[in-house]
């Protein structure tokens, strides 16, 4: 898990003042992949009233396959490949293709582009102090904490994800992307996957949805919703999260998690704290709203009757009646979330 010791909170807020931030990028990857469009935009009261916007040219390039196939060029495998047959077959791009179909950013509006030393510095100062907001907001800030951080800047904005916003108010949605929530208010836009234009979108999206929310309740009854991860009952009454936002996109946000048997890689209190810390919710019991059931990897407790633990029975009987709860082994578990957290930065 890379450490962004210096990273703003991710908070619930409806501020007057702020600046919607967007960014494209050449992938997913934090640690090989890069920035190559910002766009930005100071909102006051509700008005748009300046905005910064920049393609960013990568230092890295891409190996793409040119189309062409080894049967194609009549050899066997890529050792026959010499040097001259090596650009037939492999091209190099700023970008990948599918980034280009994405985006409709191509390599030849990156090669005049400013590079990132040129352009991050100004949008630093164009972002000032402000929160920032934010589609999914938390892929943006990553990517821009550690481009900043790479030429001596930390970004310590916090900031509010419009994300989670339209999950709480419109929990009836399939999917809350960026351009689900434009059908849901139909709001006009332009284009997608464009900087600029997703961060005025996003914006249009904000004010509507606070707005929709303002007439119903107060700001602060709104809040109250996002509490829910705070405090667990009995026993798991003092677990709480230790960090600042959760990553929406890993599996178990939002759901409930069980565990039974003896855990092998730590005692059950720190397997409760991971689950909180990713935005889950920590039982004891199993019931009909449980969703994962996790073993532990040795078994053996009082309750252990024909091989399974009085949970892992009950588990099974909800299956049974088509109730959809996951039984998984610690070991799937730890797996499983792996790629969304660290486990030992967590205890």
């Amino acid at each position: 898990m890379i450490d962004r010791a210096f990273k703003g909170k991710s908070i619930v807020e409806f501020p007057n003042t702020y600046v919607c931030i967007d960014v494209e990028t050449t992938g997913l990857d934090y640690d090989s992949d890069e920035i190559i469009e910002v766009g930005a935009a100071l909102v006051e009261n509700g008005e748009i009233v300046n905005t910064f916007s920049s393609f960013v040219k990568p230092k890295r390039s891409h190996v793409l396959l040119t189309g062409a196939t080894l049967d194609q060029m009549g050899l066997k495998s890529f050792a026959d490949l010499t040097d001259e047959l090596c650009d037939q077959f492999f091209s190099m791009h700023l970008i990948p293709d599918y980034i280009t179909d994405l985006t409709g950013i191509t390599d030849n509006l990156l090669l005049s582009a400013p590079s990132a030393e040129d352009i991050l510095p100004k949008l630093k100062d164009f972002i000032g102090d402000n929160i920032l907001i934010g589609h999914n907001v938390g892929f943006d800030v990553n990517f821009l904490y550690d481009a900043f951080q790479e030429l001596g800047i930390n970004l310590t904005n916090d900031h509010v994800n419009t994300m989670r916003i339209s999950k709480k108010l419109f929990p009836e949605l399939e999917h809350h992307r960026l351009r689900d929530i434009v059908d849901h208010l139909k709001i006009q836009t332009d284009n997608f996957h464009r900087a600029e234009s997703d961060a005025l979108t996003t914006i249009k999206c904000f004010e509507s949805m606070k707005s929709i929310i303002l007439q119903t309740q107060s700001f602060n009854d709104f809040k109250k919703q996002f509490s829910k991860f705070k405090k667990y009952k009995n026993s798991l009454s003092t677990i709480a999260p230790t960090v600042d936002e959760f990553d929406e996109s890993n599996p178990i946000f939002g759901k409930i998690i069980v565990f039974t048997g003896t855990l092998s890689h730590m005692s059950r209190k720190d397997a409760f704290q991971i689950v909180a810390n990713l935005g889950g919710i920590p039982e004891n019991a199993v019931t009909t709203k449980t969703n994962f059931l996790i073993v532990g990897n040795e078994e053996f407790v009082k309750s252990v009757k024909n091989g399974q633990t009085s949970k892992m029975r009950k588990a099974s009987n909800y299956q049974q009646k088509g109730l959809d709860i996951l039984t998984l082994s610690e070991n799937t578990f730890f797996d499983m979330i792996e790629p969304y957290v660290s486990v030992s930065s967590l205890l």
